[in-house]
């Protein structure tokens, strides 16, 4: 099985790499497979696919016709060393076998972690963040990056670091204690004196 490779050389030189697996419809159809924007070729034009192993073209009832080599056709076979016209635009044909590339085999076994380890474990390529860097809430234990309060993630007061839940409820607690204290000492101002208790009679 090998690829299909179209090579535009009319307008941009935009190359398609075409899998045997797949049916490709080339037109002017925004959803065609390859876009032929020229005013020749029509929505729909023709289609390219692969049966057993060898590649054909199909014109798909186009109104100026799909050209192979300098001729008209209708069903064809086609490949390496062809010429494809759409319209007024033209494609080499090219074909590669389908390998898979020393490049990508090689990505992939870098990415691959090493035998044994644990995929869970960080790498030692991976850089740890230092102890004295990492932040936990006060309350619950939660551990928060090293710059959770510049990121809005912690509140810290009294000398103390909260996770955002944890620190809303302390705060509330504290404005609460300290609103009521307020409003004791106000309550107070206000209260009249006790009165002299009489003495007892005998």
């Amino acid at each position: 099985m090998v690829w299909l490779i179209l090579k535009e050389c009319t307008v941009n030189g935009q190359e398609y790499r075409l899998h045997p697996d797949k049916c490709y419809v080339i037109g002017r159809n925004a959803r065609a497979a390859i876009r032929v924007i020229d005013p020749k070729a029509s929505r729909n034009h023709c289609s390219l696919s692969c049966e057993d192993g060898v590649w054909h073209v199909f014109d798909l009832e186009s109104t100026n016709g799909t050209f192979l080599d300098g001729q008209r056709v209708q069903k064809a076979q086609i490949g390496a060393g062809d010429r494809l016209m759409i319209g007024s635009w033209e494609f080499d044909v090219q074909e590669e076998p389908i390998t898979q590339r020393f490049s990508d085999v090689l990505s992939e076994l870098q990415n691959q972690p090493p035998a044994g380890a644990n995929p869970e474990e960080p790498s030692a390529q991976e850089p740890l963040v230092p102890a004295e860097r990492q932040l936990a809430c006060t309350t619950c234990g939660i551990v928060l990056p090293a710059d959770a309060e510049s990121i809005g993630r912690a509140i810290v007061f009294g000398g103390k670091t909260y996770c955002v839940r944890c620190g809303l409820t302390a705060e509330q607690q504290r404005n609460s204690a300290a609103a009521g204290g307020k409003l004791f000492d106000l309550l107070s101002e206000f209260e009249p004196p006790d009165e002299p208790k009489s003495p007892k009679k005998p």
